[in-house]
């Protein structure tokens, strides 16, 4: 929070335009508006589009952390952009999209997205520019909800490892593992940069789909991002000990 009061301060005595923000996954998002408020960036800046961009191959069964996270992070978005859709089979996103409609019920939010109106559930190289110019006005809306008071960062984990020195086959062999295996805890995603044969990959992968491709340069990393995660027992995986 301190650091993006102090970054959102040097950019606007920069004098930049526009600055856009993209928080973590897992964050508070009232800490983000409370930002916004303080001085002197409530005289600074003016709180523009608000996007949320909501996975269309979401989990059905989220924990109660996961949920809350999920309805507090859109609750007051001016749009929902499906993420992946070109990946879900049909109905699936309109599926998740009830998914999210829950969630602010559940924690007391009269906030509702509707595809028709605030929501965009297709393949993003199918966005026409009328679709662009749906999320280039689409506002905000603060909505109220029952907030949940927990350490999301207990709850939470991000893993970092550098320089594992495994093969991109190892690597990926080893978020599979990750993902498919109770013992490591609840791990939602993996991700990082792999050096290739003198150049790089990046690795991105979820329980329903892993993608590598090249990237021009990057720095050997593998993130592991879950709930209730055995650091030691994932260390032991990532790095084939």
């Amino acid at each position: 929070q301190r650091r993006m009061r102090t970054k959102l301060i040097s950019l606007a005595m920069q004098g930049f335009d526009r600055v856009l923000v993209e928080p973590s996954g897992i964050f508070d998002v009232d800490e983000f508006y409370d930002v916004l408020r303080d001085e002197p960036l409530d005289r600074w800046y003016t709180l523009g589009n608000v996007i949320a961009i909501v996975d269309a191959l979401l989990e059905t069964q989220l924990s109660p952390q996961g949920e809350y996270l999920l309805a507090s992070e859109a609750a007051s978005a001016g749009m929902v952009l499906m993420s992946r859709c070109q990946l879900a089979a049909p109905g699936q996103a309109e599926a998740t999209l009830a998914h999210l409609n829950r969630a602010l019920e559940a924690c007391h939010c009269a906030r509702r997205f509707a595809a028709d109106t605030d929501a965009l559930c297709k393949p993003w190289d199918a966005l026409t520019d009328a679709d662009m110019q749906r999320l280039d006005s689409c506002g905000h809306c603060q909505a109220s909800y029952v907030k949940l008071h927990f350490d999301e960062h207990k709850a939470f984990t991000s893993l970092y490892f550098l320089e594992a020195g495994r093969s991109v086959a190892q690597v990926r062999q080893a978020a599979q593992t990750l993902l498919h295996d109770v013992k490591y805890g609840h791990v939602l995603r993996v991700k990082g940069f792999i050096p290739d044969g003198g150049g790089w990959v990046e690795l991105n992968a979820a329980r329903d789909a892993i993608t590598v491709q090249p990237i021009p340069s990057g720095q050997e990393v593998l993130i592991v991002i879950g709930e209730g995660l055995d650091k030691a027992a994932i260390e032991a995986a990532v790095r084939g000990c």
